[in-house]
């Protein structure tokens, strides 16, 4: 009983101390919560469920916005003006956001709001240790943590209450909306799973130390995936073996295997780091690991150019590019420096996403001035190209050749829209 007692206290005083540390974040999250809720229950695609919808993707922005901006005016200690001047500006940028959201929505847009959310998010996480603090992945670890316990917890509740919502249905009669059950998620989710988690964030004096590591993710790091990218590093030399003895250029699909190889070990080193004075073995093995890791990297680079080279660049090709220069530079990094290398990460991360999402040098752009370039090529080889560019009629095309082209056609009407094109 007294367990059950500890744990309510202990919940009770994560949402309290959200309340009182994060009050901007969650009057943007209530108002999530209704503005879903009202969405949920429209049920017609009308103007009203099209503003219903820009307003949740700007709140959903605004809330890692202003709790990345609590905790930059914690980091700065920034007081009085200054400290309303940068919420004024979050919440202000959440409206830009709102006047900029199109009315119609395609999965590109998807796939941007949720690069922005991430940007925003990493800044979250950066805020507390930006610029020149170290710990930032003893922190970043220990929050995922407590997001593992905050999901137990709103799960536990969900589950609770739906079986009672269930169980007075079918006893009683009761006919509940049919959106209870979503209604529930959204609740449970914004009222309960957000504050608690802002509660578990730590206060900005605290340092966490070696000692805060958990045993769990040492252990899964030390001595389950570092065994596992180890025994993947020689079958993966093993296979390059093999093309030096075939004389064969590696296939497609060595690409996705060493990039999510590369992913990870990046991702564990980034946490492991820190354990390199506490674990004598772990310094030794990653002077030897981290060049190792290197060759594969440059098949992925000589296997996915030559897809590019043969088909074009695609999106998905890309992210790939994209991936694997974050990954080979954010080795290259902690390989080279001895110290804290995990602000470093992050922004370098940051980075990529902004470049990867947005602006000229975005996979959107890129992809489209490849394929259209790629196109013009093809029209002009087969005579369908006139000198003043616009594009003749060829009837004397054979089936290949006017496959190419439907295929190309249809490749960009797929990803753009006919005036992109």
């Amino acid at each position: 009983m007294s367990k059950i007692k500890e744990t309510i206290k202990f919940i009770i005083g994560q949402l309290k101390r959200s309340v009182q540390r994060f009050p901007v974040t969650l009057g943007i999250t209530a108002i999530f919560i209704i503005v879903a809720i009202m969405l949920t229950h429209a049920g017609y695609a009308g103007s009203n469920t099209k503003q219903l919808e820009k307003m949740l993707f700007a709140l959903a922005i605004g809330i890692p916005m202003t709790a990345a901006a609590k905790l930059a005016i914690e980091r700065f200690k920034l007081t009085g003006s200054k400290m309303t001047l940068v919420y004024v500006s979050a919440i202000l940028m959440t409206g830009i956001y709102y006047l900029t959201l199109p009315t119609e929505t395609n999965v590109y847009f998807g796939m941007r709001f949720m690069a922005l959310w991430s940007i925003l998010f990493l800044a979250f996480l950066l805020a507390p240790y930006f610029y020149k603090r170290e710990g930032l992945s003893r922190y970043v670890l220990y929050l995922v943590g407590r997001f593992f316990l905050t999901v137990l917890f709103a799960g536990a509740i969900f589950g609770g209450v739906a079986i009672m919502i269930f169980t007075i249905k079918e006893l009683f009669g009761v006919n509940w909306p049919n959106e209870i059950y979503t209604d529930l998620f959204i609740v449970v989710s914004g009222a309960f799973a957000v504050p608690h988690f802002l509660g578990s964030v730590p206060e900005m004096e605290k340092e966490l130390d070696l000692k805060d590591y958990s045993k769990i993710f040492k252990s899964l790091f030390l001595f389950i995936v570092l065994p596992i990218v180890s025994v993947y590093t020689v079958i993966l030399y093993a296979y390059f073996v093999k093309i030096l003895f075939n004389f064969k250029l590696p296939e497609g699909i060595i690409g996705n295997l060493v990039l999510w190889y590369a992913l990870v070990s990046v991702t564990t080193l980034f946490f492991i780091r820190d354990l390199r004075h506490e674990v004598s073995w772990l310094s030794r093995f990653m002077v030897i690991y981290m060049p190792l890791i290197t060759i594969p990297l440059a098949m992925l680079f000589v296997a996915i150019g030559i897809r590019i080279n043969a088909y074009g660049l695609t999106m998905p090709r890309y992210f790939v590019v994209a991936l694997a220069i974050f990954s080979l530079i954010s080795l290259l990094i902690m390989w080279l420096k001895k110290r804290d290398t995990a602000v470093v990460t992050v922004i370098l991360l940051m980075a990529f996403i902004t470049l990867t999402f947005f602006g000229p040098l975005s996979g959107y752009s890129l992809t489209l001035a490849d394929q259209t370039n790629r196109f013009e090529t093809l029209l002009d080889q087969n005579g369908m190209m006139g000198t003043d560019g616009k594009v003749i009629a060829n009837a004397s095309l054979d089936e290949t050749q006017k496959k190419a082209i439907s295929e190309k056609i249809d490749f960009l009407l797929n990803a753009y829209s006919l005036e992109e094109v």
